[in-house]
């Protein structure tokens, strides 16, 4: 029953060696990326989802479980519930004949002490179960979250990796909108995950 419960931790934060590849990348402003940088961080951003669409499959599937679980626990406690029932009803017809049947009325004694028993560990059991579900629940929630907010973030990586790619590779114009260059660089992909303003870059028209 413990692996049942057990659950898998889930990472929020992209791998360290993202940022080794980010310091790759080319220093030269007006260099576009090469293609083999453009190729090595789609496959980054792709292994990055596949990894977590793998945490919620096995997040999810930990909480199907769990729920099976606490689901035949409450089977057995309602059956437990009907024993204790049936013993005393036992206890009562025992009580109607003591005086032919003794023993039998200090087996029925018996029984009902071992169904109150089965009762109680029965209900601790299920209790417990029940907060293992929700905890399980509001993990696979946050899990959830989590997953689609890197969803969200990685199509805004690759947007941008793209478009700077595109921009890069265009004849260098010499209007003045196109002497300055904004670059926003995605929180995740900064140095140490922290936020930094846009990057504005002067091109000097000769």
């Amino acid at each position: 029953m413990t692996s049942l419960l057990s659950s898998r931790p889930f990472s929020s934060c992209p791998p360290q060696h993202i940022h080794n590849t980010i310091m790759s990348a080319p220093q030269n402003p007006n260099a576009p990326p090469p293609p083999e940088y453009v190729k090595q961080m789609e496959k980054q951003i792709a292994r990055e989802g596949t990894i977590e669409e793998k945490n919620l499959k096995h997040a999810i599937k930990d909480l199907s479980n769990a729920e099976k679980v606490k689901t035949k626990a409450a089977k057995s406690e309602n059956k437990a519930e009907h024993a204790l029932d049936k013993a005393g009803r036992n206890e009562h017809a025992a009580l109607q004949a003591l005086g032919k049947a003794t023993n039998k009325h200090d087996i029925a004694v018996a029984n009902v002490h071992a169904a109150e028993n089965s009762l109680q560990v029965k209900h601790k059991e299920a209790e417990k179960l029940e907060t293992a579900v929700q905890a399980k629940r509001k993990s696979v929630e946050t899990t959830i979250k989590t997953h689609e907010d890197h969803k969200k973030e990685r199509e805004v990586r690759l947007a941008n990796l793209h478009a700077d790619t595109t921009a890069k590779n265009s004849p260098i114009s010499t209007t003045a909108a196109d002497r300055q260059t904004t670059y926003l660089i995605p929180q995740a992909l900064q140095p140490g995950g922290g936020q930094q303003p846009p990057t504005t870059n002067q091109k000097q028209v000769p």
